[in-house]
């Protein structure tokens, strides 16, 4: 193959095809003999639009897109002197219906790694749990590069002062950060330090059996929150003690699923059940406006194309999140409850 031709196929299938329209599965679409069961010419060829040159790498592109099963063969290929096609014009009308068929939508997806993204969860997500393996390691970075800057993370101790020492007192979500020595760890997940695996929804202790309760952003990722705060209910004693952490202006962050914000008046709401003892800002101001500004940067910047996107928020945590520890300040602010990044409710079980 000529340098021409071989500069040509490396830039359309390494660059073009792998990291503009995603198609990460095959590695040269036009050359070569294509193979295709009756189900491809079925349910891919009748969104096949282009009848020219384009035709191979849209049909690739759109099979891999319905998760269709791609296996490349090699051959040898001997390149002719002698060639019809008319090379710098082929390019262009490569681009122009790769930019046409980037952003069109098959079946309510534009791109490989939106189907990716949908059985898999949030990209983030799955590194943390990487982490999670090393929590000590896990929660420094937290501190160092999330947007957020966790003014209620001491707020359990308060809890703990107030309850005597032999009291039974459970995290629910914990993930494997262990509060105390005096706290047991609930989490769905078998992290480490995780004493039960249990769902909040259907928590293996009796009725009136636990003197205090901590569930910090836990409630978001549980499609029926109401449901898990009447559980957290049923098992404490009267006048049990509960500290709860929620979000209001935060970004989304699956675990693997997010559902739902309040605000002040609907954490008041949520736990109307409970005889309220304070109530305020964890996250300040500042932690809900860098969340915002990283994934809103990080969204112009990337030109729709999702690997750029991880790239720069990736860049912007670590470069802005300094900036959080102005929280220290404004999280005190009577106005920062207006987009704070999360509330703390500490509250007490009415007999």
């Amino acid at each position: 193959r000529s340098l021409k031709r071989k500069i040509v196929s490396v830039g359309y299938h390494k660059f073009f095809m792998k990291y503009f329209l995603g198609a990460k599965r095959y590695t040269d679409a036009q050359c070569g003999f294509k193979a295709v069961s009756r189900k491809v010419v079925e349910e891919i060829l009748p969104l096949v639009r282009n009848r020219y040159w384009f035709f191979e790498s849209e049909m690739l592109y759109i099979a891999q897109l319905k998760g269709f099963k791609i296996k490349e063969i090699p051959v040898k290929w001997i390149e002719s002197e002698f060639s019809g096609v008319a090379l710098y014009k082929a390019i262009l009308e490569f681009i122009k219906c790769g930019i046409a068929l980037r952003f069109r939508k098959i079946n309510g997806k534009t791109r490989p790694e939106e189907v990716q993204m949908s059985s898999q969860g949030d990209w983030l997500q799955r590194i943390k749990e990487k982490f999670k393996a090393h929590p000590r390691l896990y929660y420094w970075l937290v501190d160092l590069v999330s947007p957020t800057y966790r003014a209620h993370k001491n707020k359990f101790k308060r809890l703990l002062k107030v309850l005597p020492s032999d009291a039974i007192i459970v995290n629910l979500g914990s993930g494997p950060l262990r509060l105390s020595k005096r706290v047991y760890n609930i989490d769905l997940i078998a992290y480490k330090d995780v004493d039960i695996v249990a769902d909040i929804l259907k928590l293996p202790f009796k009725d009136h059996s636990v003197e205090g309760a901590i569930s910090v952003e836990t409630l978001e990722h549980i499609p029926g929150p109401l449901k898990a705060v009447s559980e957290i209910r049923r098992i404490l004693k009267p006048s049990g003690l509960i500290l709860s952490v929620v979000p209001f202006m935060e970004g989304y962050h699956a675990s693997p699923f997010d559902y739902t914000r309040w605000t002040k008046a609907g954490v008041l709401e949520l736990f109307a059940d409970f005889e309220m003892i304070e109530i305020g800002v964890g996250n300040g101001p500042t932690s809900s406006f860098l969340w915002m500004m990283q994934e809103w940067l990080a969204t112009l910047l990337s030109f729709n194309i999702y690997s750029l996107y991880k790239f720069f928020i990736s860049v912007l945590m670590i470069v802005t999140s300094p900036l959080k520890l102005l929280d220290l300040i404004l999280h005190r602010y009577q106005t920062a409850e207006n987009i704070a990044g999360n509330f703390y409710f500490f509250g007490r079980k009415m007999h």
